[in-house]
């Protein structure tokens, strides 16, 4: 299990969970590790791997994990993209103005199961659209936005609601 997504879902563990916890968490990730992936599939199957046996072990539904797994990924992707992070942004602006570049960034580790690009549309100076983002996502997607929220201090302004429909959902991001 390598890869850049991997290790940063190892720091989210031994913070959340404790660093005992996660070698159980590893251990049985290893246990269910089909293998038949490589490359940068083999990462998407290591972090799906990796969620099934932190729901096992932990007890916690795969949807709260996946949430504070994209909260907990904030910090270090601002950092790791902060040339095209501009000082004025906020929540919705880094939203509307960094989409192309996380998509391009999930799409090369493979996390889509479809190749359909989000469309993110600010319909309005307080309201971000985000349309056909990947339901199996979505969990992941609300913890980073609550993530940004956080690390731009608008975590009282920022409400959001979602729409699913098979495979596709909707997010609505508005602040006040």
């Amino acid at each position: 299990m390598i890869g850049i997504v991997t290790a940063q879902y190892r720091k989210y563990a031994i913070d959340s969970f404790g660093g005992k916890v996660w070698e159980r968490i590893a251990s049985e990730a290893r246990r269910n590790y089909t293998g038949k992936e490589s490359g940068i599939y083999q990462e998407r199957e290591d972090i799906l791997s990796l969620v099934q046996a932190s729901n096992k072990i932990t007890g916690l539904r795969t949807a709260m994990i996946l949430e504070g797994f994209g909260f907990y990924l904030v910090p270090n992707l601002l950092q790791a993209f902060s040339v095209y992070v501009k000082p004025e942004w906020k929540t919705l602006d880094f939203i509307e103005g960094s989409e192309s570049t996380f998509y391009n960034f999930f799409k090369l580790n493979q996390f889509r199961t479809n190749n359909i690009r989000p469309k993110v549309n600010r319909v309005h100076r307080n309201k971000i659209v985000i349309d056909n983002y990947s339901s199996r996502m979505l969990s992941l997607s609300i913890g980073f936005i609550k993530g940004l929220a956080s690390y731009y201090q608008e975590t009282d302004k920022i409400s959001m609601s979602v729409c699913t429909v098979g495979e596709n959902s909707i997010i609505q991001v508005t602040t006040r």
